[in-house]
């Protein structure tokens, strides 16, 4: 019987280090898995922030231009604002050949 404890205690040797190696074959494996998502995870996070970096410079151009319209159109009301009030015919249910005139003027 020392035999055949001595053959199952070996097996189970050779089984625990067959065991042991499979296991740490597969955690180098999830780890080295891992590894590469951190990988792509980290170049899809730098994608996107410089798509967002790119898009915050087009809004801000965008938000420049509006103001530099608003300005110009807040200008060419003040222009016919005034326009209307020196009018001499404003009272008129028209416009005359000299307010088109000056209309024209302000293009």
């Amino acid at each position: 019987m020392s035999k055949l404890w001595v053959a199952v205690v070996a097996l189970s040797v050779v089984g625990a280090a067959v065991g042991g190696a499979y296991l740490a074959g597969r955690v180098q494996g999830r780890a080295a898995g891992f590894a590469a998502s951190e990988a792509a995870h980290q170049e899809a996070t730098r994608k996107v922030n410089d798509e967002l970096r790119r898009l915050r410079r087009a809004s801000d151009e965008t938000a420049a231009r509006l103001l530099e319209e608003s300005a110009a159109r807040a200008d060419l009301e003040r222009a016919l604002s005034d326009e209307i009030a020196n009018d001499p015919e404003s009272g008129r249910a028209g416009i005359g050949s000299d307010g088109l005139r000056r209309l024209d003027s302000i293009r």
